[in-house]
């Protein structure tokens, strides 16, 4: 017996009340879930977009490289400055400023598999005022264009000698000439998915290095 004035639950209000509440859970796990997609959408899209105008600043770079020289420090005399290997390059191009034609830089690109181990690579650029003799330059810190990936390569395609067919070369070293063209193959992972990229970039300068 309990007297009236004593709070209780009846089962059916017990039953409802449990009711109640597991819908209310069920909306909160739900709106979570929909956070964290939308979240996870969001860093998608920015991982995205990052690859997108690192590829950008890539193109830019490589396609205004300027057939400039330097003095070599062993022979004394000017060579060429563009050093061309599979995952580096040296070279000289127009300022990302473009505020005058001769803002010229030197751009130095080198893959970095050091700072998140050898699976998780960035691409690096450093830049430096250009000088054609051997004075001290005091280089930039480096600028991450390209990070996550998983592999890089450049490939360089041009003519080594006046008269030969010009053909695809995995370095282009102490050459008298500009490659006519780089290919920038790499992959990347996003949302654990691996996103391949293929950019072909013509060099503008190439013929007014011969």
């Amino acid at each position: 017996m309990t007297n009236s004035g004593e709070d209780g639950f009846t089962l059916v209000e017990l039953l409802i009340s449990l009711t109640i509440t597991g819908l209310i859970t069920s909306f909160a796990i739900g709106g979570l879930t929909i956070s964290i997609r939308t979240y996870r959408s969001i860093q998608a899209d920015e991982r995205l977009d990052s690859m997108y105008v690192g590829t950008s600043r890539l193109r830019a770079l490589i396609s205004a490289a300027r057939p400039a020289t330097i003095l070599d420090q062993d022979t004394g005399v000017a060579k060429l400055l563009f050093s061309g290997q599979p995952q580096s390059l040296d070279f000289v191009t127009l300022s990302e400023g473009f505020a005058l034609e001769g803002g010229l830089i030197r751009a130095k690109l080198a893959l970095n598999c050091k700072a998140f181990g050898a699976a998780d690579c960035q691409l690096e650029l450093r830049t430096e005022v250009y000088r054609p003799d051997i004075s001290p330059i005091s280089t930039s810190e480096p600028a991450i264009l390209l990070s996550g990936l998983k592999s890089f390569n450049l490939h360089f395609f041009g003519e080594r000698e006046v008269g030969v067919p010009a053909a695809w070369e995995t370095s282009w070293l102490a050459e008298n000439s500009l490659p006519k063209a780089v290919v920038a193959e790499f992959t990347a992972e996003r949302e654990g998915r691996l996103d391949q990229i293929n950019a072909t970039i013509p060099i503008v300068h190439a013929s007014a290095s011969r």
